[in-house]
C-alpha cells in the first residue's frame, strides 16, 4: 500500500490576504478553492493509489460551506465535529468507501472542545484530531497535549 505525504497548508491573513475586514468574507472562499485545487493535484499524481481520506483542522462552519461543494465535485463527502461558533476538525471521505461509522469523540479533559474525529470502513480506521493549544502563560497546553495524544493512541488501539 502506498501512503501519500502529509501536506500542511497554512494561511495568514497578513501574508496571503489583505487585513481589510470587508475582504474577510471573500477570502476564505478563495482559500478553500485553493485547498481543493491542491487535493485534486495530489489525487492526479498517482491514480493507482487513491486519496481516500483527508483530515482538516480549524474547520469552521463557513469554511465547511465553502469547501464542501468542491469536495463533492471531486468525489468526497465531508464529516466534521459539531462546529457551532467554534472551529474543529473534519475528514473528507472518498465516495469509493462504504463508511460503517463516523463520529466525534471528545477528549475527557479539554478546555477547547478538542477530541478525535474518526471514520471506519471494513479496511480502514482514519482519525484526525487537533490537540489543546496555547491559551496563556499559565495554560500553555503542553501537559494537556501529552494527555490527549495518549488518549488518542488508546482510542485507536481499542478500535483495532
Amino acid at each position: 500500500m502506498h501512503f501519500h505525504d502529509i501536506y500542511e497548508i497554512y494561511f495568514s491573513r497578513h501574508r496571503f490576504g489583505p487585513p481589510d475586514p470587508t475582504v474577510n468574507q471573500l477570502y476564505p472562499q478563495e482559500r478553500m478553492k485553493e485547498v481543493a485545487n491542491v487535493l485534486q493535484k495530489i489525487k492526479n499524481m498517482d491514480l493507482n493509489s487513491p486519496l481516500l481520506f483527508v483530515g482538516f483542522q480549524e474547520m469552521t462552519t463557513s469554511l465547511r460551506r465553502y469547501l464542501q461543494p468542491h469536495l463533492e465535485t471531486m468525489g468526497y463527502r465531508l464529516a466534521t465535529q459539531p462546529l457551532g461558533d467554534a472551529y474543529g476538525v473534519g475528514i473528507a471521505i472518498s465516495n469509493q468507501l462504504d463508511v460503517l461509522e463516523s463520529k466525534f469523540v471528545p477528549f475527557s479533559l479539554s478546555l477547547q472542545g478538542r477530541g478525535i474525529l474518526f471514520a471506519r470502513t471494513d479496511e480502514y480506521l482514519f482519525c484526525t484530531t487537533h490537540l489543546e493549544s496555547f491559551i496563556n502563560q499559565s495554560m500553555d497546553g503542553s501537559t494537556k497535549r501529552q494527555e490527549q495524544i495518549q488518549e488518542a493512541a488508546k482510542f485507536c488501539q481499542d478500535q483495532l
